[in-house]
């Protein structure tokens, strides 16, 4: 009889313990009889046994959680998988605005999805998902329910926004044109009769002016010598001063 190259005899894996050698089914597919530890006898695969893929006769299937429900691959299961692997998992992405600021998991439903089940009963849609009420709040009965997207938008975390920090940023884009202000100077060449669509009608021919930016579309952002006054222009419209 052909062994495999380790002999499995009186060793323990997991709920068995094997007794002996059974048969080869193939290249590398050793079989060995065991006794599990809920009495009963079983056949199975060495490799397996050793690495965990079987741990049992079969009993282990019976009594897991998973199977218990028969819900295990619903849209529910998996929000109930989702949210707990958001406030525990510091390796999932969403980790830092769940558990990484301290969002929690109730007792109740933290081990048990019959409980969260009960609770929330079935999604209404499949576009639904678990929205808190309060969004600092915990993952509890009292502050969940199921949210359509817009829900789940407008309760959403926003940052809050000073008024120190808006007049900052309107500084910021101030000096930002100022910054890109050219040192040469044009003369605008247009009058009134040509009209650009999107563009405003000047009536300016002749004055000076400064190119602060240059746009898309061959357009450009002028500034006016005589009085400060901006505008967007065609650039076809400007001649550049000899100097």
């Amino acid at each position: 009889m052909e062994r495999s190259h380790q002999d499995f005899t009186g060793m323990k894996f997991n709920k068995l313990t094997v007794i002996g050698f059974s048969h080869k089914a193939g290249p590398g597919k050793f079989y060995w009889h065991t006794v599990c530890e809920c009495g009963n006898s079983a056949v199975r695969n060495g490799i397996w046994m050793k690495i965990g893929k079987v741990k049992s006769c079969g009993c282990l299937k019976k009594v897991s959680p998973a199977r218990t429900h028969g819900m295990k691959n619903t849209p529910e299961y998996k929000s109930w998988s989702g949210l707990k692997s958001r406030c525990l998992q510091p390796r999932n992405k969403k980790y830092p605005s769940y558990g990484g600021r301290g969002i929690k998991v109730c007792e109740r439903w933290l081990n048990s999805f019959e409980n969260f089940y009960a609770d929330m009963g079935p999604k209404p849609s499949k576009v639904h998902s678990v929205g808190r009420i309060d969004n600092d709040g915990h993952y509890e009965p009292t502050n969940c329910r199921w949210e359509t997207p817009k829900q789940q938008s407008n309760n959403r975390r926003r940052p809050q926004r000073s008024q120190a920090g808006h007049e900052s940023n309107v500084a910021a884009i101030h000096a930002y044109w100022d910054a890109r202000a050219k040192e040469a100077t044009y003369i605008y060449r247009w009058g009134a009769r040509f009209r650009v669509p999107g563009l405003p009608v000047l009536d300016r021919k002749g004055e000076e002016c400064r190119v602060l930016a240059r746009g898309a579309m061959n357009s450009a952002m002028i500034e006016f010598l005589s009085d400060g006054e901006r505008h967007i222009v065609s650039r076809n419209a400007l001649r550049k001063k000899a100097a």
